[in-house]
């Protein structure tokens, strides 16, 4: 079930979730489709980015093992919840195409409100970093709740959020940028 019929000009796809790595590449101008897309900081030097050379060979294949680790992750978490498509600025905009990029950014209100969900990696400064490791549970005396969702098989999931000590508080790149407003 597709709520709008927007789309990014370019996405991700996720065509194969076999081992050892899922198969994925670039398609262009996609029908209206479910989505995630990722809320990240890239932090420097990004590793695999679109360009006018590269867009080509990424329609074919975007090798797994290339993307940095928030990459990685991201696409764990498109996989796991069920959708097939990924939207990723470095991946999804052409970075020496100063037209089309600037195009791209315009639109990237609409690219983030028409998402089925935007993963924020709120825990990475860096595309290096990742955001699914060392995740913290909450002890027997933490203020938590939980949120609970359908997935699209119907099955129930649930989200935690939980309140911790300033000891186990991390870094938020998320609240210094301005993409979340």
């Amino acid at each position: 079930m597709v709520a709008n019929s927007y789309m990014p000009l370019y996405i991700i796809e996720i065509c194969n979730t076999a081992p050892p790595a899922p198969i994925l590449r670039i398609v262009m101008s996609p029908p209206a489709v479910d989505y995630a897309a990722l809320s990240y900081c890239w932090g420097g030097h990004q590793p695999i980015v679109a360009t006018k050379s590269t867009m080509k060979d990424m329609m074919l294949d975007i090798p797994y093992s290339a993307l940095p680790k928030t990459l990685q992750d991201a696409v764990t978490i498109t996989i796991k919840l069920g959708l097939r498509f990924l939207w990723v600025d470095a991946l999804c905009i052409i970075q020496d195409d100063q037209t089309q990029k600037q195009q791209e950014i315009a639109a990237m209100p609409n690219i983030y409100q028409n998402a089925h969900v935007t993963i924020c990696a709120a825990r990475s400064r860096s595309c290096d970093e990742g955001f699914l490791h060392n995740i913290m549970a909450p002890g027997p005396t933490a203020t938590a709740f939980r949120f609970l969702f359908y997935g699209p098989d119907c099955t129930v999931g649930s989200v935690v959020c939980f309140h911790t000590d300033d000891k186990y508080r991390y870094r938020n790149s998320v609240k210094d940028r301005a993409w979340p407003l």
